[in-house]
């Protein structure tokens, strides 16, 4: 349809008509705004909610698997004979394809100056403290975490052979990454989800993240003297959102609180978002292109006697 503009000529005709186009499109734009932050503001909010479960449930599968190590330990403790180094190794030949699923190395400690390898090779362990000593004489496993930049964290598992007499030995394991942390068909992360998992000082013991540079220092003290909350993140140029959980283990291993914090990248969360902000520009147009030919016709036979 063909519009006459001769109207337009007047500077008061183009005031009116100006003013036409942002009564027209103002409210369009507050309402697309306003939906734009209301609804941004609830994909966040769902997405924390949503992390913040899973980050429950991670911890309690983690103190799960930590459980069932602490069973077969406790197995293998009791099936051991420390009279002599070649009867150590008959009882776990039996079990140690099971335990390779699970450990790096199993060995034991005793009087001796090297610790006996039953499973891949033991490193001596750093030694125990009083506390750490009364804790194991208890009949419990004691739980070290030691991070390592670039590398897979140590984590130990210690028990007594036998708490009634302790001077048979200790058992240590060395616990593998990857039963505690698996992929996402053995663990209840949901798609799409970084995880970290954080020691008692904020040291990062495992991430899915090449990289751990994902926190500041001002995150890590607050995961450190809170139990849980929100936090903002970022990895190279990508920025997320995400939540964290403590799980503390003092009482069963007398290890300090590890904290589990999930994390989704923003695209993932904002992506329905992303389909408004391609469709809203072009709503806009068309309800202009289909406004403007009717009304200004109908604004120039009535401005034309006038202007």
């Amino acid at each position: 349809m063909k519009v006459d503009r001769t109207f337009l000529r007047s500077k008061v005709a183009r005031r009116i008509f100006l003013l036409f186009i942002t009564c027209a499109l103002l409210p369009v734009t507050i309402l697309a705004i306003l939906s734009f932050q209301h609804v941004t503001s609830q994909l966040r909010g769902q997405s924390q909610e949503r992390l913040q479960q899973a980050a429950g449930a991670m911890g309690m599968h983690l103190f799960e698997r930590l459980l069932f190590l602490e069973t077969g330990l406790e197995i293998v403790a009791s099936s051991l004979n420390t009279e002599s180094e070649d009867s150590l190794g008959q009882p776990v030949a039996e079990i140690s394809g099971r335990l390779q699923e699970r450990l790096e190395s199993l060995g034991v400690i005793t009087g001796a100056a090297k610790p006996i390898s039953l499973l891949g090779t033991v490193q001596t362990p750093p030694p125990l403290t009083a506390e750490q000593e009364l804790h194991l004489r208890k009949g419990k496993t004691f739980i070290s975490a030691r991070a390592r930049a670039g590398r897979p964290a140590v984590i130990l598992m210690r028990r007594l052979l036998d708490p009634d007499q302790p001077s048979r030995g200790i058992l240590v394991a060395e616990v593998k990454i990857t039963y505690l942390w698996r992929g996402a068909d053995e663990n209840p992360l949901p798609p799409m989800t970084q995880l970290w998992v954080l020691d008692q000082t904020g040291a990062v013991l495992f991430s899915t993240l090449p990289e751990t540079g994902s926190f500041s220092e001002q995150q890590r003290l607050e995961m450190i003297r809170s139990h849980s909350g929100p936090f903002d993140w970022r990895y190279e140029e990508r920025e997320g959102v995400g939540t964290y959980s403590s799980l503390y283990m003092q009482n069963e291993f007398l290890v300090g609180k590890w904290t589990i914090a999930l994390g989704e990248f923003k695209a993932h969360v904002l992506a329905p978002m992303s389909k408004f902000k391609k469709i809203f520009p072009l709503v806009a147009v068309s309800y202009t292109h289909l406004t403007l030919p009717t009304n200004t016709n109908a604004c120039s036979s009535r401005w034309g006697a006038v202007l």
